[in-house]
């Protein structure tokens, strides 16, 4: 655990896949696999009687779900399921007028289908407001168009609308594998660690497959108007091929962004190396420059960044090292960030 923090409420049985939890702290949720009750909500606003209810998705999803994102007071919630209808995927929107466990509207929120690309709600992402949603369609193999993360606003009439997109240039696999988003819904950044395997017609060029992180702008707000998001500052690459850069990413406000690079340090005559490596970038005069903080794991499969998050205003951070060895074999640890330290 980090300095100060504590294990407050565990719940066993639970089979889950993919975890989330509101902004404000009051709320989790998870995805179950292989189940109708695929959506699990708890309110642990009260740690000593945390109510946990299941909503029923039965014949949203005939896959199990890939991403799944609360909005900041948990009046939204969106769930990606990239395997849905033979992989051409789907996400969908639950909202709720008031903070109760029956108050989940589907009819409140929406459904974002396959469009041209495949894997759709592969990842997925909802602004604190939840009236704007980011859902990653990024199947490398479709010709129709290449991997896209589309942008999509509540509108007046209670749909959701696409606003913005942000199309990957070539045709390569694991573009936006990661991604997060400003609390606004402004700012998205995007990580794809290992674009090797591309379409040939579309190939992508060899300095990629180091791993790229990309920063968008995607302010616009008008429906229907196929507006694309605008890239803030240049592109940020790994050192080496297969470094796995922009395995997890996360940005504030827009100003500041944590990336880690998993396959860190550059393999060597023994095999590969999954240190793992995480640092700190800062936007300023137009380019990303790293703030000098940088962590690598200690140990061969340390995995140093195989998650991490930072906060609005990108005074905390946080990341994992799973297979860290300092405290036992494989035990793992959880990093905080807090300005200029690291409690561990």
């Amino acid at each position: 655990t980090g300095n100060g923090m504590s294990l407050i409420y565990s719940r066993t049985a639970i089979d889950a896949s993919r975890i989330s939890i509101s902004g404000d702290g009051t709320h989790i949720a998870w995805t179950e696999i292989n189940t109708t009750r695929a959506l699990e909500i708890c309110d642990i606003r009260n740690l000593d009687n945390a109510d946990c209810y299941s909503i029923n998705t039965s014949g949203e999803f005939d896959t199990d779900a890939t991403d799944i994102d609360l909005n900041y007071n948990a009046s939204a919630v969106i769930v990606g399921s990239s395997g849905f209808n033979d992989d051409l995927g789907t996400a969908v929107l639950w909202r709720r007028s008031e903070i109760e466990r029956n108050a989940w509207d589907r009819n409140l929120g929406d459904r974002f289908d396959y469009v041209d690309v495949g894997f759709t709600g592969k990842r997925v992402q909802i602004s604190a407001s939840g009236e704007r949603v980011a859902v990653v369609a990024n199947r490398n193999i479709d010709v129709a168009q290449n991997p896209a993360v589309r942008i999509y606003e509540l509108q007046n009439n209670g749909s959701y609308e696409e606003v913005d997109i942000i199309i990957s240039e070539y045709q390569m696999n694991g573009f936006a594998e990661s991604i997060d988003w400003s609390s606004n819904g402004r700012y998205l950044v995007i990580g794809s660690p290992d674009p090797r395997f591309n379409n040939a017609k579309n190939q992508a060029p060899d300095y990629l497959t180091a791993g790229a992180v990309y920063v968008y702008d995607c302010s616009n707000n008008a429906p229907n108007n196929n507006s694309q998001c605008i890239q803030k500052g240049d592109t940020l690459l790994g050192d080496y091929a297969e470094e796995w850069f922009g395995w997890k990413v996360a940005i504030n406000e827009g100003n500041t962004i944590l990336i880690s690079s998993l396959k860190y340090p550059q393999n060597n005559a023994l095999g590969e190396n999954r240190n793992g490596r995480v640092r700190v970038f800062n936007f300023s005069n137009g380019s990303w420059s790293p703030n000098g903080y940088e962590y690598i794991g200690a140990d061969d499969y340390s995995a140093a960044g195989q998650n991490l998050d930072l906060n609005s205003s990108g005074n905390y951070g946080v990341f994992s090292v799973p297979f860290d060895n300092s405290e036992a074999f494989r035990s793992g640890t959880i990093h905080i960030l807090a300005g200029s330290q690291v409690y561990e």
